[in-house]
Protein backbone atom coordinates (compact mmCIF):
# COMPACT_ATOMS: atom_id res chain seq x y z
CA UNK A 1 0.00 0.00 0.00
CA UNK A 2 0.94 3.29 -0.74
CA UNK A 3 1.02 5.53 2.24
CA UNK A 4 -1.71 7.72 1.46
CA UNK A 5 -3.77 4.69 0.56
CA UNK A 6 -2.88 3.54 4.35
CA UNK A 7 -3.63 6.69 5.99
CA UNK A 8 -7.11 6.35 4.15
CA UNK A 9 -8.06 3.01 4.90
CA UNK A 10 -7.12 3.50 8.64
CA UNK A 11 -9.90 6.01 9.11
CA UNK A 12 -12.24 4.66 6.74
CA UNK A 13 -11.42 0.82 8.60
CA UNK A 14 -10.78 -0.96 5.24
CA UNK A 15 -8.02 -3.48 5.36
CA UNK A 16 -5.34 -2.37 5.40
CA UNK A 17 -0.94 -3.50 5.74
CA UNK A 18 0.02 -2.19 9.00
CA UNK A 19 -0.94 0.88 10.84
CA UNK A 20 -0.32 4.31 9.17
CA UNK A 21 2.48 6.49 10.85
CA UNK A 22 3.59 10.14 11.43
CA UNK A 23 5.66 12.00 14.21
CA UNK A 24 7.13 15.39 14.60
CA UNK A 25 10.60 16.08 15.58
CA UNK A 26 11.82 18.88 17.61
CA UNK A 27 15.11 20.54 14.68
CA UNK A 28 17.75 19.35 17.85
CA UNK A 29 16.26 16.12 17.76
CA UNK A 30 17.77 15.49 14.11
CA UNK A 31 20.93 17.61 15.00
CA UNK A 32 21.37 14.67 17.66
CA UNK A 33 20.68 11.56 15.65
CA UNK A 34 22.89 12.80 12.82
CA UNK A 35 25.56 12.71 15.14
CA UNK A 36 24.92 9.60 16.51
CA UNK A 37 24.84 8.08 13.28
CA UNK A 38 21.70 8.68 11.40
CA UNK A 39 21.95 8.94 7.57
CA UNK A 40 18.85 11.44 6.06
CA UNK A 41 18.05 10.77 2.55
CA UNK A 42 18.43 13.53 -0.19
CA UNK A 43 15.05 14.45 -0.89
CA UNK A 44 14.35 16.10 -3.91
CA UNK A 45 14.66 19.81 -4.03
CA UNK A 46 12.69 21.80 -6.48
CA UNK A 47 13.57 25.76 -7.51
CA UNK A 48 10.40 27.97 -7.35
CA UNK A 49 10.34 31.70 -8.53
CA UNK A 50 13.77 32.09 -7.03
CA UNK A 51 13.50 30.23 -3.97
CA UNK A 52 14.61 25.98 -3.32
CA UNK A 53 12.18 23.87 -1.86
CA UNK A 54 12.41 20.49 -0.67
CA UNK A 55 9.52 17.82 -1.58
CA UNK A 56 8.99 16.21 2.02
CA UNK A 57 11.03 15.93 4.99
CA UNK A 58 14.06 13.89 4.78
CA UNK A 59 13.04 12.31 7.71
CA UNK A 60 9.38 11.16 6.38
CA UNK A 61 11.33 9.12 4.04
CA UNK A 62 14.30 7.86 6.86
CA UNK A 63 11.54 6.65 8.90
CA UNK A 64 8.98 5.39 6.20
CA UNK A 65 6.10 7.83 7.22
CA UNK A 66 2.66 7.80 5.87
CA UNK A 67 2.06 11.59 5.55
CA UNK A 68 3.65 14.70 4.23
CA UNK A 69 2.87 18.17 5.58
CA UNK A 70 1.90 21.68 3.90
CA UNK A 71 1.42 24.72 5.74
CA UNK A 72 -2.01 27.42 5.13
CA UNK A 73 -1.14 31.14 6.36
CA UNK A 74 -4.69 32.30 7.73
CA UNK A 75 -3.05 35.36 9.42
CA UNK A 76 -3.73 39.07 8.52
CA UNK A 77 -0.46 39.43 7.11
CA UNK A 78 1.46 42.08 9.12
CA UNK A 79 4.74 42.87 8.36
CA UNK A 80 7.03 40.26 8.89
CA UNK A 81 10.96 39.75 9.60
CA UNK A 82 13.57 39.59 11.98
CA UNK A 83 13.29 42.21 14.67
CA UNK A 84 16.88 40.89 16.82
CA UNK A 85 19.32 37.98 16.67
CA UNK A 86 22.20 37.67 18.81
CA UNK A 87 23.21 34.11 17.48
CA UNK A 88 21.90 32.23 20.35
CA UNK A 89 18.09 34.55 20.30
CA UNK A 90 15.83 35.33 17.85
CA UNK A 91 12.60 38.08 17.80
CA UNK A 92 10.70 37.93 14.97
CA UNK A 93 7.81 39.66 14.35
CA UNK A 94 5.22 37.31 12.69
CA UNK A 95 2.58 37.69 10.24
CA UNK A 96 -0.21 36.39 12.51
CA UNK A 97 0.38 39.38 14.46
CA UNK A 98 2.90 38.95 17.49
CA UNK A 99 6.28 39.29 18.08
CA UNK A 100 8.38 36.61 20.51
CA UNK A 101 11.26 35.46 20.90
CA UNK A 102 12.72 31.93 21.36
CA UNK A 103 15.73 30.32 21.58
CA UNK A 104 17.91 29.46 17.78
CA UNK A 105 18.17 25.99 16.48
CA UNK A 106 16.40 24.23 19.47
CA UNK A 107 13.72 23.24 20.74
CA UNK A 108 12.56 25.75 23.48
CA UNK A 109 9.31 27.72 23.71
CA UNK A 110 8.45 31.19 22.52
CA UNK A 111 8.68 34.67 24.57
CA UNK A 112 5.54 36.86 23.55
CA UNK A 113 6.50 40.16 23.38
CA UNK A 114 3.48 42.09 21.95
CA UNK A 115 0.23 41.27 19.77
CA UNK A 116 -1.65 43.48 17.58
CA UNK A 117 -4.87 43.60 18.16
CA UNK A 118 -4.48 43.81 22.22
CA UNK A 119 -7.89 45.78 22.31
CA UNK A 120 -11.64 46.17 20.61
CA UNK A 121 -9.75 49.46 18.65
CA UNK A 122 -7.10 47.65 17.66
CA UNK A 123 -9.47 44.56 16.05
CA UNK A 124 -11.86 47.29 14.26
CA UNK A 125 -8.65 48.85 12.85
CA UNK A 126 -6.63 45.55 11.65
CA UNK A 127 -10.22 43.14 10.92
CA UNK A 128 -9.93 43.67 6.97
CA UNK A 129 -6.76 42.22 6.81
CA UNK A 130 -8.90 38.99 7.16
CA UNK A 131 -9.21 38.10 3.50
CA UNK A 132 -8.40 36.06 0.47
CA UNK A 133 -6.50 38.31 -2.20
CA UNK A 134 -5.49 36.08 -5.35
CA UNK A 135 -3.63 38.80 -6.27
CA UNK A 136 -1.18 38.66 -3.54
CA UNK A 137 1.43 36.08 -3.08
CA UNK A 138 -0.35 32.00 -2.09
CA UNK A 139 -1.28 31.21 1.33
CA UNK A 140 0.26 27.38 1.36
CA UNK A 141 3.26 26.62 1.36
CA UNK A 142 5.51 23.61 1.70
CA UNK A 143 7.78 25.40 4.40
CA UNK A 144 6.21 25.78 8.27
CA UNK A 145 4.26 28.93 9.07
CA UNK A 146 5.71 29.11 12.19
CA UNK A 147 7.95 32.30 12.00
CA UNK A 148 7.63 32.62 8.40
CA UNK A 149 10.09 35.04 7.25
CA UNK A 150 10.04 34.55 3.65
CA UNK A 151 8.17 35.60 0.99
CA UNK A 152 5.32 32.65 0.00
CA UNK A 153 5.53 31.69 -3.71
CA UNK A 154 2.91 32.91 -5.78
CA UNK A 155 -0.29 30.69 -6.40
CA UNK A 156 1.27 29.06 -9.53
CA UNK A 157 4.22 28.15 -7.62
CA UNK A 158 2.58 26.60 -4.63
CA UNK A 159 0.72 24.38 -7.47
CA UNK A 160 4.13 23.23 -8.63
CA UNK A 161 4.92 22.53 -5.06
CA UNK A 162 1.94 20.55 -4.34
CA UNK A 163 1.96 18.51 -7.70
CA UNK A 164 5.16 17.75 -6.81
CA UNK A 165 3.97 16.45 -3.67
CA UNK A 166 1.26 14.37 -4.73
CA UNK A 167 3.87 12.05 -6.90
CA UNK A 168 5.05 10.64 -3.57
CA UNK A 169 1.45 8.80 -2.88
CA UNK A 170 1.77 9.93 0.57
CA UNK A 171 -1.05 11.51 2.55
CA UNK A 172 -0.89 15.63 1.95
CA UNK A 173 -2.36 17.14 5.16
CA UNK A 174 -2.35 21.16 5.26
CA UNK A 175 -1.35 21.78 9.03
CA UNK A 176 -2.73 25.56 9.96
CA UNK A 177 -3.37 27.54 13.11
CA UNK A 178 -7.39 27.04 14.30
CA UNK A 179 -9.81 29.77 15.09
CA UNK A 180 -8.80 29.44 18.79
CA UNK A 181 -5.05 29.42 17.92
CA UNK A 182 -5.43 32.33 15.30
CA UNK A 183 -7.22 34.38 17.78
CA UNK A 184 -4.31 34.33 20.92
CA UNK A 185 -1.40 34.46 18.45
CA UNK A 186 -3.01 38.18 17.38
CA UNK A 187 -5.10 39.36 20.49
CA UNK A 188 -2.48 37.92 22.94
CA UNK A 189 -2.72 34.36 25.00
CA UNK A 190 -4.22 36.33 28.55
CA UNK A 191 -6.81 38.61 26.63
CA UNK A 192 -8.18 35.49 24.40
CA UNK A 193 -8.90 33.62 27.59
CA UNK A 194 -10.41 37.02 29.67
CA UNK A 195 -12.13 38.04 26.37
CA UNK A 196 -14.07 34.67 25.74
CA UNK A 197 -16.35 36.52 28.69
CA UNK A 198 -15.24 39.77 28.58
CA UNK A 199 -15.78 40.62 24.81
CA UNK A 200 -17.19 37.07 24.05
CA UNK A 201 -19.07 38.86 20.26
CA UNK A 202 -15.72 40.34 19.58
CA UNK A 203 -14.04 36.86 20.09
CA UNK A 204 -16.50 35.32 18.20
CA UNK A 205 -16.23 37.92 15.59
CA UNK A 206 -12.22 36.69 16.03
CA UNK A 207 -13.01 33.16 15.45
CA UNK A 208 -15.60 33.51 12.57
CA UNK A 209 -12.90 35.69 10.30
CA UNK A 210 -10.30 32.71 10.71
CA UNK A 211 -12.44 30.34 9.94
CA UNK A 212 -14.33 31.73 6.60
CA UNK A 213 -10.74 32.71 5.44
CA UNK A 214 -9.60 29.25 6.01
CA UNK A 215 -12.52 28.10 3.88
CA UNK A 216 -11.81 30.45 1.18
CA UNK A 217 -8.33 29.20 0.74
CA UNK A 218 -8.88 25.90 0.97
CA UNK A 219 -12.06 26.68 -1.91
CA UNK A 220 -9.02 28.12 -4.04
CA UNK A 221 -7.19 25.19 -3.86
CA UNK A 222 -9.59 23.00 -4.54
CA UNK A 223 -10.03 25.14 -8.28
CA UNK A 224 -6.73 24.74 -8.97
CA UNK A 225 -6.59 21.19 -8.65
CA UNK A 226 -4.55 21.73 -5.56
CA UNK A 227 -7.54 19.55 -3.39
CA UNK A 228 -5.28 18.35 -0.29
CA UNK A 229 -6.22 15.00 1.60
CA UNK A 230 -6.91 16.89 5.20
CA UNK A 231 -6.65 20.05 6.79
CA UNK A 232 -5.48 19.87 10.09
CA UNK A 233 -5.83 22.39 12.50
CA UNK A 234 -3.52 23.31 15.71
CA UNK A 235 -5.97 23.89 18.35
CA UNK A 236 -4.64 23.57 21.56
CA UNK A 237 -7.71 23.68 24.24
CA UNK A 238 -6.41 21.96 26.72
CA UNK A 239 -3.93 22.04 29.88
CA UNK A 240 -2.72 18.72 31.84
CA UNK A 241 -5.41 18.84 34.10
CA UNK A 242 -8.62 20.10 32.37
CA UNK A 243 -9.59 22.00 29.35
CA UNK A 244 -8.92 26.06 28.73
CA UNK A 245 -12.50 26.96 28.68
CA UNK A 246 -15.62 25.67 29.44
CA UNK A 247 -17.98 23.32 27.88
CA UNK A 248 -20.40 26.05 27.56
CA UNK A 249 -17.79 28.75 26.23
CA UNK A 250 -16.51 26.49 23.76
CA UNK A 251 -19.90 25.42 22.47
CA UNK A 252 -21.37 28.94 22.32
CA UNK A 253 -17.87 30.43 21.09
CA UNK A 254 -16.18 27.97 19.00
CA UNK A 255 -17.79 24.83 18.37
CA UNK A 256 -20.17 26.61 15.51
CA UNK A 257 -16.64 27.32 13.30
CA UNK A 258 -15.79 23.91 14.05
CA UNK A 259 -18.98 22.78 12.65
CA UNK A 260 -18.71 24.81 9.81
CA UNK A 261 -15.52 23.87 9.04
CA UNK A 262 -16.09 20.62 9.10
CA UNK A 263 -19.42 20.83 6.94
CA UNK A 264 -17.24 22.16 4.19
CA UNK A 265 -14.85 19.88 4.12
CA UNK A 266 -16.70 16.93 4.15
CA UNK A 267 -18.98 18.43 1.41
CA UNK A 268 -15.01 18.30 -0.41
CA UNK A 269 -13.91 15.31 0.75
CA UNK A 270 -11.31 16.46 2.41
CA UNK A 271 -10.78 14.95 6.09
CA UNK A 272 -10.94 16.92 9.12
CA UNK A 273 -7.89 16.33 11.62
CA UNK A 274 -7.31 18.57 14.50
CA UNK A 275 -4.08 18.83 17.23
CA UNK A 276 -4.93 19.57 20.76
CA UNK A 277 -2.17 19.65 23.44
CA UNK A 278 -3.86 18.90 27.03
CA UNK A 279 -7.23 16.85 28.77
CA UNK A 280 -9.74 17.30 25.79
CA UNK A 281 -11.86 14.80 26.28
CA UNK A 282 -14.09 16.12 27.43
CA UNK A 283 -14.83 18.15 24.16
CA UNK A 284 -14.91 14.78 22.19
CA UNK A 285 -18.03 14.20 22.01
CA UNK A 286 -18.70 17.57 20.38
CA UNK A 287 -16.09 17.26 18.05
CA UNK A 288 -17.31 14.26 16.47
CA UNK A 289 -20.38 15.81 16.07
CA UNK A 290 -18.79 18.94 14.36
CA UNK A 291 -17.55 16.18 12.07
CA UNK A 292 -14.02 15.81 12.79
CA UNK A 293 -12.35 12.50 11.43
CA UNK A 294 -8.74 12.62 13.32
CA UNK A 295 -7.97 13.79 17.09
CA UNK A 296 -4.43 13.99 17.76
CA UNK A 297 -1.98 13.95 20.26
CA UNK A 298 -3.44 12.75 23.17
CA UNK A 299 -1.30 13.86 25.73
CA UNK A 300 -0.65 10.53 27.64
CA UNK A 301 0.20 12.70 31.08
CA UNK A 302 -2.93 14.24 31.27
CA UNK A 303 -4.92 10.61 32.06
CA UNK A 304 -5.65 10.25 28.12
CA UNK A 305 -5.28 6.54 27.36
CA UNK A 306 -5.74 5.18 24.18
CA UNK A 307 -6.99 2.10 24.85
CA UNK A 308 -10.12 3.47 27.00
CA UNK A 309 -10.93 6.25 24.88
CA UNK A 310 -11.30 3.56 21.77
CA UNK A 311 -13.27 1.76 23.89
CA UNK A 312 -15.71 4.55 23.96
CA UNK A 313 -15.13 6.27 20.60
CA UNK A 314 -13.53 3.66 18.51
CA UNK A 315 -16.20 3.78 16.02
CA UNK A 316 -17.15 7.42 15.49
CA UNK A 317 -13.35 8.97 15.51
CA UNK A 318 -9.81 7.78 13.97
CA UNK A 319 -7.14 8.52 17.35
CA UNK A 320 -3.72 9.94 16.29
CA UNK A 321 -0.69 9.42 18.69
CA UNK A 322 -0.67 8.94 22.88
CA UNK A 323 2.47 7.70 22.85
CA UNK A 324 4.49 9.21 25.63
CA UNK A 325 7.22 11.44 24.93
CA UNK A 326 8.29 10.95 28.52
CA UNK A 327 8.25 7.13 27.76
CA UNK A 328 10.57 7.76 24.81
CA UNK A 329 12.45 9.93 27.44
CA UNK A 330 12.93 6.56 29.32
CA UNK A 331 14.87 4.76 27.10
CA UNK A 332 14.10 1.48 25.02
CA UNK A 333 12.51 -0.46 27.39
CA UNK A 334 9.80 2.15 29.26
CA UNK A 335 8.73 2.75 24.86
CA UNK A 336 8.30 -0.81 24.78
CA UNK A 337 6.06 -1.83 26.86
CA UNK A 338 3.79 1.33 25.86
CA UNK A 339 3.79 0.15 22.51
CA UNK A 340 3.20 -3.05 23.21
CA UNK A 341 -0.07 -2.41 25.96
CA UNK A 342 -1.21 -0.14 23.51
CA UNK A 343 -0.77 -0.32 19.79
CA UNK A 344 -3.02 -3.82 19.74
CA UNK A 345 -6.35 -2.36 21.24
CA UNK A 346 -6.11 1.03 19.02
CA UNK A 347 -5.34 -0.54 15.89
CA UNK A 348 -8.04 -3.45 16.21
CA UNK A 349 -10.43 -2.53 13.52
CA UNK A 350 -8.69 0.46 12.00
CA UNK A 351 -9.11 4.29 13.59
CA UNK A 352 -5.44 4.61 14.65
CA UNK A 353 -2.45 5.98 13.60
CA UNK A 354 0.78 6.12 14.97
CA UNK A 355 2.31 9.47 16.06
CA UNK A 356 4.17 10.31 20.17
CA UNK A 357 1.85 12.34 21.61
CA UNK A 358 3.63 15.97 21.13
CA UNK A 359 7.13 15.51 19.12
CA UNK A 360 10.15 13.84 19.83
CA UNK A 361 12.62 15.61 22.16
CA UNK A 362 16.13 16.16 21.88
CA UNK A 363 16.52 13.88 25.39
CA UNK A 364 15.50 11.07 23.10
CA UNK A 365 18.80 8.90 21.30
CA UNK A 366 18.89 7.71 18.16
CA UNK A 367 18.55 3.59 19.20
CA UNK A 368 15.43 4.30 21.47
CA UNK A 369 13.37 5.76 18.64
CA UNK A 370 15.05 3.33 15.93
CA UNK A 371 13.76 0.64 18.34
CA UNK A 372 10.09 1.99 19.03
CA UNK A 373 9.65 1.95 15.06
CA UNK A 374 10.91 -1.45 15.19
CA UNK A 375 8.53 -2.93 17.89
CA UNK A 376 5.87 -0.90 16.05
CA UNK A 377 6.86 -2.94 12.45
CA UNK A 378 6.92 -5.67 14.69
CA UNK A 379 3.04 -5.55 16.35
CA UNK A 380 1.51 -3.15 14.29
CA UNK A 381 0.69 -5.51 11.02
CA UNK A 382 -2.47 -6.64 10.12
CA UNK A 383 -1.13 -9.34 8.37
Amino acid sequence: MTGRERVIAAIERTPLDRIPRYDGFWEDTIQRWEQEGLQLPEVKKITVEGQEKSIGRPVDFCFDLDMVQLFMDISMRFPTGVVADDGVKITVADRCGYTAQKFKGRASSMHFISHMTEDPDDWEKYKCRFRLNLSDTARVDCENYYLHTKEYPSWMGFKTIFDEYRKLDKFISVFVYGPWEETWRHHGYENSLMDLIAEPEMIREMFEKATDLMIDTVRHMITMDCKPDAIWLAEDMGCTRSTLFSHNVYRELLWPCHKKLGDFLHENGIYFFMHSCGLIEPFLPDLIEAGLDVIQALQANTGMNVVDLKARYGDKITFFGNISEQNFKNGPEAIEAELREKIPVAMAGGGYIYHSDHSIPPEVSLETYLHAMKVLDEIGRYH
